[in-house]
């Protein structure tokens, strides 16, 4: 939801500006080839600062969960060594471990999403 709900607000509007200007940099009908591909690229890097940007802070938070995870799984072995079947005690903390991991990370999307939206509205510019 939190990413349609950026590229509906955010990155449409940047797509949109970045298509009419392109379109632009093709009226010229004295400027060189040079010209027009300087313009063109020029055009078209905010967009892929963008989505840079959005594809490293999606890494990042992907990144930042799978750890969790990994640390709850250490966790479990550390407090269950002897545990070589399932063990109910070890999958009720891991569990719980688990949705803290999921929590906690849930808790950090409304700063991530202000952090995407306050850079793409910095490319805007």
């Amino acid at each position: 939801m939190i990413l349609s709900q950026i590229e509906v607000e955010k990155l449409r509007p940047l797509q949109r500006n970045m298509y009419l200007k392109l379109a632009e940099c093709y009226n010229s009908k004295s400027a060189s080839m040079e010209d027009v591909q300087r313009c063109a690229h020029q055009t078209q890097a905010p967009l892929q600062h963008a989505d840079q940007f959005l594809q490293n802070e999606m890494a990042q938070m992907q990144n930042r969960l799978q750890r969790c995870s990994m640390a709850c799984q250490d966790e479990v072995q550390d407090r269950f060594p002897n545990a070589t079947q399932p063990h109910p005690q070890a999958e009720a903390f891991a569990e719980k471990c688990l949705i803290s991991c999921v929590d906690k990370h849930m808790a950090m999307l409304k700063s991530m999403k202000y952090n995407i939206e306050t850079k793409l509205d910095d490319l805007k510019r």
